[in-house]
């Protein structure tokens, strides 16, 4: 026999059983994740629609006229910047607590 495994005794066949083995109620993955945190999953969708809504109204600024809409770009810029300072300064506050 192989020292590795112990000589083989009664514990040598048993499988190593994770922590959500036989518990059928349990959701895999990212749906079980946002409906335990539903702060964080709020936070993250909202994440979302300003990654994708920045880049939208910078091109909107842009292209609007031969001078660009200074508000809107501000605006760009002042939400960019809370956008990253929440993930940046924020989040991590919030995950070590």
């Amino acid at each position: 026999m192989d020292d590795a495994t112990g000589g083989g005794g009664d514990g040598a066949d048993e499988t190593v059983a994770g922590p959500d083995v036989g518990d059928a109620d349990a959701e895999p993955g990212l749906l079980a994740e946002l409906r335990a945190n539903p702060r964080l999953a709020a936070v993250e969708v909202g994440s979302l629609a300003v990654a994708l809504g920045l880049p939208v109204a910078t091109l909107w600024a842009l292209v609007s006229g031969p001078r660009p809409d200074t508000a809107v770009l501000a605006a760009v810029v002042v939400v960019g910047a809370a956008f990253a300072s929440l993930w940046t300064l924020v989040y991590p506050v919030y995950d070590a607590l």
